[in-house]
């Protein structure tokens, strides 16, 4: 059995993601936090496929502006996740009502579903955007559900681009008759000194925002590096099996959507650190659930709910992995002790019996 790194690199933080080589694995949870994880057994080089979002390299470059339209101002900011199987665009500047503004996107390769996804986050009525999107040239078109407080929406985009610096984008919404445009900016990239958005919370007496009641039991994950020393990470990695390396987790929370964003890194040495995993945890508006998604460096998905148990201090996350051609169910439990370390323990499940992958504690 082969255990995903997503899963692995998870457990540092508090999401799944990516697929390294697995294999059943019992391990004593004290002695986990200086010890290595069980060597994965190799598997052949998969074949080399054109990389579905190669289209979104000519969004990174700088930063695109967006003309004022109705006192809202704002600019986005690409950034590609793990291997380039995601990217995500962070939009940031001040609303119509002249508050901060901040919404994030993320745009992923699905392995089962051969389609590009995309979820959204808005600070608007708490809005969660699910949907997919295609490029055809110098156009791109997708359609997506639109979870807020007040109800769903069925929506599309239409992306037109002229040139390699400027593009229309269009917002549409279902009507009787079809979808009807319902808003359009120009937006148009820049390379000059980013304009330094107002802070994104009061700088008066007011108290500065909170995460919401849903991301409660996340809290006191919010703001801290977990980090292990861990070897034999598997020939997943590229990295070498009989070094230890630094496993990091950071968890940053983006008040302005409500959004808890995980990035989770090797270190190397003198090399440049890996990036193993992005990972997203929300409340979904539409389903009232706290959701999670991941997305690894070996394009591998890994999507589901976090549950709390009857102690507090306890999250279990209840994942479908989507690994290349095949679909895995996964339990972790994330338990914070007494110490103030983070205990993770992960199973693969095959009907109803559990497999241990991987019990570790971690320390911020």
């Amino acid at each position: 059995m082969r255990l995903p790194q997503t899963l692995f690199t998870l457990s540092v933080a508090a999401t799944l993601s990516g697929c390294i080589p697995r294999q059943d694995a019992t391990t004593n949870a004290k002695a986990a936090l200086n010890s290595a994880v069980p060597a994965a057994v190799p598997t052949a080089a998969p074949v080399e496929e054109p990389n579905p979002m190669a289209s979104f390299a000519r969004m990174t470059s700088g930063r695109w502006q967006t003309a004022v339209v109705g006192g809202m101002n704002t600019f986005d900011t690409w950034q590609w996740g793990p291997s380039q199987h995601s990217i995500r665009v962070m939009t940031e500047g001040t609303g119509g009502d002249g508050k901060f503004w901040t919404e994030m996107r993320i745009f992923y390769w699905h392995p089962a579903h051969k389609k590009i996804h995309l979820l959204g986050f808005s600070p608007f009525a708490r809005g969660i955007s699910d949907g997919t999107i295609t490029f055809d040239g110098e156009t791109a078109s997708g359609v997506f559900d639109i979870y807020q407080t007040g109800g769903r929406r069925s929506m599309a985009l239409r992306w037109k681009f002229n040139g390699l610096d400027k593009y229309n984008d269009t917002l549409l919404e279902a009507t009787g008759a079809g979808f009807e445009p319902l808003a359009a900016w120009d937006r148009i990239r820049s390379t000059g000194p980013r304009i330094t958005p107002p802070p994104s919370h009061p700088t008066t007496s007011e108290s500065p925002p909170q995460p919401s009641q849903a991301l409660t039991p996340l809290k006191t994950l919010l703001g801290h590096t977990w980090e292990a020393q861990l070897s034999n990470l598997g020939a997943w990695s590229g990295l070498d099996t009989s070094t230890k390396y630094t496993i990091q987790s950071t968890f940053h929370w983006i008040a302005s959507a409500d959004l808890v964003y995980v990035r989770t890194i090797a270190l190397r040495n003198s090399e440049a650190p890996l990036h193993l995993l992005d990972s997203y945890l929300y409340h979904h508006t539409g389903t009232n659930t706290l959701r999670c998604l991941a997305l690894s460096s070996r394009g591998s998905v890994y999507e589901g709910n976090v549950n709390v148990s009857d102690n507090p201090t306890t999250l279990q996350l209840n994942l479908d992995g989507y690994e290349g051609e095949h679909t895995s169910k996964y339990i972790m439990h994330l338990d914070i002790e007494k110490d103030g370390s983070l205990h993770s323990r992960l199973w693969s499940l095959t009907g109803a019996q559990r497999t241990i992958l991987l019990d570790a504690f971690y320390k911020k």
